[in-house]
């Protein structure tokens, strides 16, 4: 079918390549954030009470992180945030391609229902009403 869907053609099946980004990106962004998260929280609970380094040398990486690990705790906190957030991203990136596939908005859905968007292997989406709040 060409054009806009109207509510009497759902379920429909659409095409969207451009919605299909198999990207790992944020998932490998939020194992790495937990990783220093948990190593870092660790670190404040079992870690050393003093870090003994070389003045003329100064601190390296790892003592660095022995002596403020609540701050890299934080960090790795933020990179788990941002991966969760780059995440969402996709999700509205999606409901926008679905929504211009669409003849008619949310606002007209009957009371009740919602679209659900199912699928996404090799870019097609079943896009059928649901109960629920939209």
């Amino acid at each position: 079918m060409s054009g806009k869907y109207r509510i009497q053609d759902l379920p429909v099946q659409l095409d969207l390549q451009e919605a299909v980004v198999y990207n790992r990106a944020p998932y490998i962004t939020m194992v790495v954030g937990a990783v220093i998260l948990v190593l870092c929280a660790g670190l404040m609970f079992w870690g050393p009470d003093q870090v003994v380094y070389n003045a003329e040398q100064g601190m390296n990486l790892w003592q660095v992180i022995l002596a403020n690990p609540g701050a890299f705790a934080l960090i790795g906190g933020a990179t788990i945030n941002l991966g969760s957030v780059w995440l969402k991203q996709r999700g509205k990136k999606l409901e926008r391609l679905v929504w211009q596939q669409m003849a008619f908005s949310k606002e007209q859905l009957p009371a009740g229902k919602k679209l659900a968007v199912t699928g996404g292997e090799h870019g097609l989406f079943r896009v059928q009403l649901a109960t629920g709040k939209a």
